[in-house]
């Protein structure tokens, strides 16, 4: 049972059912990456809770995406191993964008688009610090103070949230800021 936790990577071999609406059958599942064995740090498990929730809500295609199950993969793989914990959510969710293919080509206009569709006010001279934030992987240090920080912690989902459909609220937001 504790395999079949929130964000683990299993290798799985499942029998669909025939008709829609059945329960499918699993053969077998082997752990490629179990969070709760690996992540001990409180703040990173909140990263961790927030990061299964922004994915539930946000993802409801059925296909496979292998690239975007690249993606998370690898994320959570860098969650692993990253000591800096306060620019990890950032990094995760400019590179979310990115994944999703709403990522603008330049940080003045993901703060053009911030501004547009969601209630904050970002000016130009957070471009340089978003630009660290989407480097290949995170960050130690970005030169953002932690009311700023906090704001777009809050906005980045938001924008998300405007090219989403059935977005929710995403609860353990509030958590994973006070952490932080």
């Amino acid at each position: 049972m504790g395999w079949f936790q929130h964000m683990s990577v299993l290798d799985m071999v499942v029998y669909l059912p025939k008709q829609s609406g059945g329960l499918g059958r699993l053969k077998e599942a082997t752990p490629l990456w179990l969070p709760m064995v690996r992540l001990s740090h409180p703040l990173k498990v909140s990263i961790l809770y927030f990061l299964a929730e922004l994915l539930y809500k946000t993802r409801k295609e059925e296909t496979a995406d292998p690239a975007m199950f690249d993606f998370v993969h690898h994320a959570l793989l860098v969650l692993e191993e990253t000591p800096q914990l306060r620019t990890y959510a950032l990094w995760f969710l400019l590179h979310y964008l990115a994944q999703m293919g709403l990522m603008p080509a330049h940080e003045t206009q993901l703060l053009q688009e911030l501004n547009a569709h969601t209630p904050y006010h970002f000016d130009a001279s957070l471009a340089p610090a978003l630009a660290c934030l989407n480097a290949p992987m995170p960050p130690q240090q970005v030169p953002l103070p932690p009311a700023l920080r906090s704001d777009l912690l809050e906005a980045l989902p938001r924008l998300i949230s405007e090219h989403t459909t059935h977005f929710e609220e995403i609860r353990s937001l509030s958590i994973l800021r006070d952490i932080m």
